[in-house]
């Protein structure tokens, strides 16, 4: 959806399929479906928008939960994906460069990626960029809540004029 708060959810089903030779080459099912044929289910996925500095564009990026962990394309059983649209990056290969070099040196949770085609509705989107939601979790990123912190960096120029970030209290 196009609401100016991307944090409004849209609820349904997700289903993705891949060329026989490409999942036999990674070690992937053809099909992954959000269902898994249980009919019982009313919807099995949930998805909004993401990006502060990209919400707006013409390509949205989104975020996806799903009612079951799924190892999907290789990126490690989860529920929660983020579906990056690269927009700022007409070669669609900057972040991957990035967490591809992260990964060759050895950076610890660097994200695991899989370059996809996505369709909503039947409607063609575009190239994204799958990956691992940057969180807390087994698999993800593994720290102790109560003696590590994990920060992000925010653009938030309209705020406060500067990069940085903001504390539990709101404060840069």
């Amino acid at each position: 959806n196009k609401s100016g708060d991307h944090s409004v959810y849209t609820y349904g089903d997700m289903v993705m399929t891949m060329p026989e030779t490409t999942a036999r080459a990674n070690g992937w099912t053809t099909r992954y479906e959000s269902v898994e044929g249980n009919e019982a289910l009313a919807c099995s996925v949930e998805i909004r928008g993401r990006g502060n500095g990209t919400w707006g564009k013409p390509k949205l990026a989104y975020q996806f939960e799903l009612e079951v962990d799924m190892d999907l394309l290789g990126l490690g059983s989860a529920d929660k994906y983020v579906l990056l649209a690269n927009y700022n990056d007409a070669t669609l290969m900057r972040n991957q460069i990035a967490l591809w070099l992260g990964d060759e040196i050895g950076m610890e949770f660097t994200s695991d990626m899989v370059q996809v085609d996505v369709f909503m509705n039947d409607e063609y989107l575009g190239m994204y960029m799958l990956a691992e939601k940057c969180e807390i979790a087994p698999g993800r990123i593994e720290i102790d809540k109560e003696e590590d912190y994990l920060y992000e960096v925010a653009q938030k120029y309209q705020k406060y004029g500067e990069y940085g970030f903001l504390s539990t209290n709101d404060s840069l």
